[in-house]
């Protein structure tokens, strides 16, 4: 599990290589919501995902064939922008850890 540095900004963009991979994120605000857009090596994967606390960002496992992101809330509160970074931080998890975490 790989934590990703987030900044307190309504809007963000950036890329990170994971897992022998590109990809390139990007959060914003959506009426007081965090949404999220993945692509992958140059490949849309998902867009408008809505962000859960302490829940898988890419909802479906074939999409998430690449690895997953999690939103690890301290406070189980719906991430909103003002809190990133802060009490709410962003973690990749390859495609073992997810598998090693179903099996445990």
């Amino acid at each position: 599990m790989q934590l990703i540095n987030l900044s307190a900004a309504p809007s963000q963009q950036f890329t990170v290589g994971l897992n022998e991979h590109n990809f390139d994120i990007t959060l914003r605000d959506v009426g007081g919501m965090c949404i999220m857009d993945i692509t992958v090596d140059g490949d849309v994967l998902a867009r408008a995902l809505p962000v859960f606390p302490n829940q898988p960002v890419i909802p479906y496992p074939y999409l998430a064939r690449f690895g997953n992101f999690v939103i690890f809330s301290a406070t189980d509160d719906y991430p909103t922008w003002e809190m990133l970074g802060k009490s709410v931080n962003l973690y990749f998890l390859t495609p073992e850890e997810i598998a090693e975490a179903a099996n445990a």
